[in-house]
């Protein structure tokens, strides 16, 4: 069977990680001791869009990460930034508690690579710019309305804002032409409802239009809302909320069953046999799945139909038996005892300072009970908790640290390898940093492991990665052949393990980066080297030790490791690099002779 990539793990996850140990971002030297910007040329721009703050701004050198304040606050929160050409980031800023039309956005750096997880991420104040409030185009939201009441010669209407006028108190303004094509405005606050008269008893249409209330230019796309006959027999059921019960009385005599049926999907919410019952509640226990929207109860039977009003539910996750949180390595679980089907959108992550993490739900398997699982955390990191919000209710997530990845990887070839011209084994040990190096500037060690069938000495010295820690600068060229400190010895081991080729001769080598991000490290050396003095060559390997786990908990070391040098003279080298008999082209592509995956044991 093939070392492959337990069926959890995600093939996106696995792509970015090799795509970024292929392409590493560079940080500087390591050992910058302080950042030094000017914030007088530090270009900023804020702009306020539906989605939250976006700010962009050009790139400082010794800066790992950047973060943001608002207006007067002290302490920046750690943002996610994409990189653009011409050395310009984006963050993405979601907006504060408190309700404004406009900000004093600050933007910091630090040299730290994950502030959140330091005492003292020693932030700069870079640069700070206002972000005005600049209104949503009314055509590009749209109208949200339902009937609440149906009456003989009327309708009530309910009608929900768009999140920016809700937020700034904006009034909106709504339009509704009937069928026979009488026109009515009404006015209306965040939610509220508001009657049209003049509606006959047969089935018929309005259309909705919507503008805010200040402009009164209303929106191209109107919303059709399809009006059901009037039968005074079939509405003849109330429906009504106390907390998280739904409750139906004046259910005729006649009917069997009761059910709760979602107004937008026709989804059922609950249903139940009625046994001669005039009125049942629902409580949370008896609800299908997390199904908030507009509702209304249908009883059926030998009576006919009969059904109730409509009326808005959330149903409040805060009485829901949440399971304790299953605390990982780069995931946090719980579990809610509702069905499969339920919708990501419903759900919204507000993880404090970690605005990186990402929610994600994962049916069980057994039909009644869903995950929802926080993803793109760091191993071995203490984090201040948060919340995860539902409709009008929210699940808290007390202060938690992940679990760490130290433990011993393995891969070992499945089939044949004759000649031993491909890589038989590869076993990694992976410890603390700081077991080894109290100052070290780096979270894992990666060592060959005593049981790696190439450390015929059984040594567990051999650091392979990072080899250098501080003990030499990056870029200086180091002797290939004499000194016996660690890293020389290391890197001739790494060298005589993974090349095959006994006639190439190594002279000197240098490290000139080792990128860190969150539990990626990845690599490059320039190696001086050839099969003779007339025929050598510099040649760049790149090589990453990715860490990564999935959703179960299952932990994997992806390791990769090529010349990524593009002249004909080094890419030769890669002919001699022992590769992986078991490679998985499917996930990895053109790379996958050159990437192992290691899992841990035991």
């Amino acid at each position: 069977m093939k070392n492959k990539i337990y069926p959890g793990v995600s093939l996106l996850l696995v792509l970015s990680v090799l795509l970024f140990s292929c392409s590493p971002v560079r940080y500087g030297e390591l050992e910058t001791p302080e950042i030094v910007a000017d914030p007088e040329s530090f270009a900023l721009e804020a702009s306020w869009n539906e989605g939250g703050i976006t700010a962009t701004f050009n790139a400082i050198d010794e800066a790992r990460s950047y973060g943001y304040t608002f207006d007067d606050d002290e302490n920046p929160i750690t943002g996610r930034v994409t990189f653009h050409e011409g050395g310009i980031y984006s963050m993405s800023i979601p907006f504060p508690e408190r309700e404004r039309n406009e900000y004093e956005i600050t933007i910091w750096a630090s040299k730290s690579l994950d502030p959140s997880s330091v005492d003292n991420p020693e932030w700069m104040q870079i640069a700070t710019q206002t972000a005005e409030y600049g209104r949503v185009d009314i055509n590009s939201i749209e109208p949200d309305a339902y009937i609440v009441e149906r009456g003989e010669d009327y309708v009530d209407i309910a009608v929900i804002n768009a999140p920016l006028s809700d937020r700034l108190n904006y009034k909106m303004l709504y339009k509704v032409i009937t069928a026979d094509g009488e026109e009515k405005t009404f006015e209306t606050d965040e939610t509220d409802k508001f009657p049209v008269e003049n509606i006959p008893a047969e089935e018929t249409e309005i259309t909705l239009y919507h503008a805010y209330s200040d402009e009164g230019v209303f929106g191209e796309d109107p919303q059709v809302i399809r009006v059901e006959p009037y039968n005074n027999e079939a509405v003849v059921m109330d429906i009504s909320i106390s907390g998280s019960s739904i409750s139906v009385s004046k259910i005729p005599s006649g009917y069997d069953k009761l059910e709760i049926i979602n107004s937008e999907t026709d989804g059922v919410l609950a249903s139940s046999d009625l046994d001669g019952r005039t009125s049942h509640t629902f409580s949370v226990l008896d609800y299908s799945g997390f199904d908030s929207g507009v509702f209304y109860a249908v009883a059926t039977g030998s009576g006919g139909r009969a059904i109730s009003q409509n009326i808005s539910f959330t149903v409040p996750l805060d009485e829901l038996d949440v399971s304790d949180p299953v605390i990982m390595r780069q995931h946090y679980k719980i579990t809610l005892p509702v069905a499969d089907g339920v919708s990501e959108s419903l759900f919204t992550l507000d993880l404090i300072n970690v605005p990186t993490a990402k929610l994600s739900l994962r049916p069980t398997g057994n039909g009644h009970e869903t995950e929802l699982i926080i993803s793109d955390l760091s191993s071995d990191t203490s984090y201040m908790g948060g919340r995860i919000i539902a409709g009008n209710t929210e699940i808290p997530i007390e202060a938690f640290t992940t679990e760490d990845f130290s433990g011993t990887y393995a891969y070992r070839c499945s089939v044949d390898n004759p000649g031993k011209s491909n890589m038989d084994a590869f076993i990694v040990d992976v410890k603390f940093a700081k077991e080894s190096n109290p100052d070290s500037l780096y979270k894992y060690y990666f060592f060959a492991s005593p049981d790696d069938p190439f450390n015929t000495d059984r040594g567990t010295k051999i650091r392979m990665s990072p080899l250098l820690d501080g003990e030499v600068p990056f870029g200086e060229r180091i002797d290939y052949a004499d000194g016996n400190t660690a890293y020389q010895v290391s890197y001739r081991w790494n060298n005589k393990k993974w090349n095959f080729n006994e006639r190439a001769t190594v002279y000197n080598w240098t490290v000139v980066s080792y990128d860190v991000s969150a539990d990626s490290y990845t690599s490059e050396a320039i190696s001086k080297g050839g099969l003779s003095s007339a025929l050598s060559t510099d040649a760049t390997t790149t090589s990453s030790y990715n860490l990564i786990e999935d959703e179960d908990g299952n932990a994997y070391l992806v390791f990769f490791n090529k010349i990524t040098s593009t002249d004909s003279l080094s890419q030769v080298g890669n002919s001699y690099i022992r590769k992986n008999l078991d490679a998985d082209s499917e996930l990895f592509g053109e790379n996958a002779p050159y990437t192992f995956v290691l899992s841990l044991e035991g």
